[in-house]
């Protein structure tokens, strides 16, 4: 298998879930929350990144896992502005296909490799992931390795 390096940005139910699942994989994993504590569950398993931007630099793909768009946008036009958004990016945040879409949209304006995904499977072992809207190269650069 071929590792990556991820980072996964928010740690509730399904950021945690992804971490740890990409952590089993054998991939190199930077989370960060912005609830420390959160974060401190990965001690000695993922780095701890500091700051978004921190964790947006350490690694190849990007999974975002935060509550909804707006929670997304306000990050992620932070780094755009900088220019350190030059990764392929994993959208897990909640909200409407409409919104999938303007985020896809965003996303091929600022060259960003983008995957906007939903996720349904609830506590269990195994989970149904599905693209809402992607760019054209976003699938093809998880694959092999993060699949």
């Amino acid at each position: 298998m071929s590792s990556r390096t991820v980072t996964v940005l928010g740690l509730g139910w399904m950021g945690a879930a992804i971490a740890n699942t990409m952590i089993r994989e054998g991939h190199g994993v930077t989370v960060w929350n912005r609830i420390l504590e959160k974060s401190a569950t990965f001690a000695g398993r993922a780095e701890i990144a500091p700051t978004v931007l921190a964790a947006v630099e350490s690694s190849d793909v990007i999974f975002v896992c935060v509550v909804n768009y707006e929670a997304s946008d306000e990050m992620l036009q932070t780094l755009t502005s900088r220019g350190a958004l030059r990764k392929t990016l994993v959208q897990f945040s909640s909200g409407t296909p409409e919104r999938a879409r303007e985020a896809g949209q965003w996303a091929r304006l600022h060259d960003v490799s983008y995957l906007d995904c939903t996720m349904s499977g609830g506590l269990c072992k195994s989970a149904t992931i599905s693209a809402r809207s992607s760019t054209p190269d976003a699938r093809r650069s998880l694959t092999p390795g993060v699949t």
